[in-house]
């Protein structure tokens, strides 16, 4: 079985655009969270972060 690499494309081409999340929700911070952050950003799609009263100075929170 060939195994197809999921790029922003392949997932483009493979959903139909109802389909596909249009927001995600990060809960989480750190590295992680910038990660994710930019697939979401490469994927057009908004983002939503939570973050504690500790953490609103954090990196995950202006990326």
């Amino acid at each position: 079985m060939v195994h197809e690499e999921h790029t922003v494309d392949t997932i483009r081409r493979h959903h139909h655009p109802d389909e596909v999340l249009k927001k995600v929700l990060v809960a989480n911070r750190g590295e992680i969270a910038i990660r994710v952050f930019r697939s979401a950003h490469e994927l057009s799609m908004k983002t939503v972060a939570l973050f504690s009263f500790e953490d609103r100075l954090s990196m995950h929170r202006y990326k």
